[in-house]
């Protein structure tokens, strides 16, 4: 019995010093970033400036942080960020540069921004939001990927740059000017190089034919790269989160999410499950599957299944996708996990240069593409359970609405209160799917939710001189109210109103007059909510104020 015991303490302690590991890939993935690499995510990558390398690790630990909360995440995204955001907001880019690139880790701005509240986040995603007005265009208005790639239009360009401008327009402001971007050159980009049979788009085209790639007559590259495919459907996702349904270019976007979708899903290899590096020649020979691009389309089909922009039979095309993508993970010799089978940086070209593109895996490769596509994979399918449901609230009149969780879409079965702030001398009026008068407004997300806040004049407690006190003035609740007990100067007129903390006027009193002495008046309030309520009484010219707090 006595080795039983000393055997089972040595195993309690070794569970003690060495925790179970993570039951998530996608929790795995995060904290073998932080310890291989604990400096910053540079030290993985070897890009020393802020760009998209950098970026999309980051955002992909972001995505894990979403569900996690883990503040570990929060601390090494925000080290990065601060390494180049300085307390003024300024980001510490190369201006003369116009890239895409460059655009992407905004994203992180915003996330911090909405996380710790601190205005300097606020300011650099402005800072970049300029910078991106900057960018050269081609003929048709469509963003070079590069200035060292005049007039081209590549997939893996709307990633960088339109997903943050989507969301800089619903969290920041701007909103009408942020989303005609964010849907015109995802768009743009469609009209030419996707390809009605395959349904899937070209990689790049150049509107100016010069490039090497480009056919003489339309300029458009050869090939579906498997990649960029993948960053312009997760790109598409990621608009269509921020961007409202009354947007005139709404239900075009959810077109060609559905048609690329379609594209997709016939594309998938049946054997593996995954997806081939030019896409749509799976018996090209040479050829092989490549699990970055693959990563990419299970993300884009997974979350566009949860937020209700395709059909759920997608779902299915996600999950063998998923399966054949986990036949990629690896632990190392620490039990640290591996993603095999991805290619690195690729530019636009020609079959042969895709075929070319040699497979690596990370580690010991500093290519950031497949450890990013296993964040964005291993967050859709093992983290984001629940579906979707879509809140749109609508503002008429002078004042304002706040939403905590600042997003459009939040989770089946999650709450949210809303808080009403009205102009001066304005009060609140909730419809569609809240109602009442009151400041703060509680929705059950269990369905998709619009909520409109009418903001009119009205009686206010702010226009009312309230703020003096009357220490004579003292409650007794009752069943429907309240009964208030006063001391009358005079015989003369007595006035009592009451109202919510909206400033808004619920009741009205009013007598004759009072002999002078103490008097008790009943205030009825049946159907008035639970709550904390103001009360002016006028007697003689004489203001005078208190609070009540009435109760269920």
């Amino acid at each position: 019995m006595n080795k039983k015991l000393i055997v089972m303490a040595s195993l309690a302690l070794a569970f003690s010093i060495f925790p179970a590991q993570a039951t998530t890939w996608a929790v795995d993935f995060s904290n073998a970033i932080i310890k291989r690499w604990p400096s910053n995510i540079e030290s993985m990558t070897g890009k020393t400036k802020w760009e998209y390398s950098n970026g999309i690790i980051l955002h992909g630990i972001e995505k894990v942080y979403d569900y996690t909360k883990d503040v570990n995440y929060l601390n090494y995204i925000k080290k990065w960020v601060d390494s180049y955001v300085s307390t003024s907001g300024v980001v510490n880019i190369d201006t003369s540069l116009h890239s895409l690139d460059q655009i992407q880790p905004a994203v992180l701005c915003l996330f911090l921004y909405k996380e710790t509240g601190t205005a300097k986040y606020k300011t650099a995603a402005d800072y970049i939001l300029s910078y991106l007005a900057k960018q050269p265009k081609n003929a048709s208005g469509g963003f070079w990927h590069k200035e060292t790639y005049p007039n081209q239009m590549w997939t893996d360009g709307i990633y960088m740059a339109e997903p943050f401008v989507s969301k800089y327009g619903f969290r920041i402001g701007s909103a009408a000017y942020c989303d005609s971007i964010a849907t015109f050159q995802p768009a743009l980009l469609y009209s030419h190089a996707y390809n009605s049979t395959s349904k899937l788009l070209v990689h790049a085209w150049d509107e100016t034919k010069k490039a090497a790639w480009a056919d003489a007559t339309t300029g458009l590259s050869p090939c579906v790269w498997s990649r960029g495919m993948g960053w312009y459907a997760a790109g598409m996702v990621d608009i269509l989160k921020y961007l409202p349904k009354s947007h005139p270019q709404y239900n075009a976007m959810l077109t060609m999410l559905g048609n690329i979708a379609e594209g997709i899903k016939n594309a998938q290899d049946p054997t593996t499950g995954l997806w081939y590096q030019v896409t749509d020649k799976g018996s090209q020979s040479g050829n092989f599957v490549e699990s970055s691009g693959s990563g990419l389309f299970i993300f884009a089909l997974k979350t566009a299944v949860d937020y209700g922009f395709i059909d759920k039979s997608y779902l299915a095309v996600a999950q063998k996708g998923w399966t054949g993508f986990k036949t990629k993970l690896t632990l190392d010799a620490q039990g640290l996990p591996v993603i095999n089978g991805f290619i690195g940086a690729m530019s636009a070209g020609v079959l042969a240069d895709y075929i070319a593109a040699p497979l690596v895996a990370c580690p010991p490769s500093t290519a950031p593409h497949g450890y990013c596509a296993a964040l964005y994979a291993a967050s859709a399918m093992e983290l984001q359970t629940a579906p979707k449901y879509r809140l749109t609230i609508s503002v008429a009149g002078q004042g304002s609405v706040s939403n905590p969780m600042g997003e459009m879409f939040l989770d089946s079965g999650s709450t949210v209160t809303l808080t009403a702030t009205p102009n001066s001398g304005y009060h609140c009026q909730w419809s569609g799917d809240a109602s009442g008068s009151s400041v703060t407004a509680s929705i059950a997300m269990n369905a998709e939710k619009n909520v409109t806040a009418t903001f009119t004049q009205g009686s206010s407690i702010l226009n009312s001189g309230l703020g003096k006190a009357n220490n004579a003035v003292s409650f007794k609740l009752t069943r429907d109210g309240a009964v208030m007990t006063f001391t009358a100067l005079t015989s003369k007129k007595v006035g009592v109103e009451i109202y919510n903390c909206d400033g808004y006027k619920v009741k009205e009193y009013s007598s004759d007059g009072f002999q002078p002495g103490n008097h008790a008046v009943d205030l009825k309030m049946p159907g008035i909510p639970a709550g904390t309520y103001f009360i002016k009484i006028v007697h003689d010219g004489i203001i005078n104020t208190s609070m009540m707090t009435l109760f269920e």
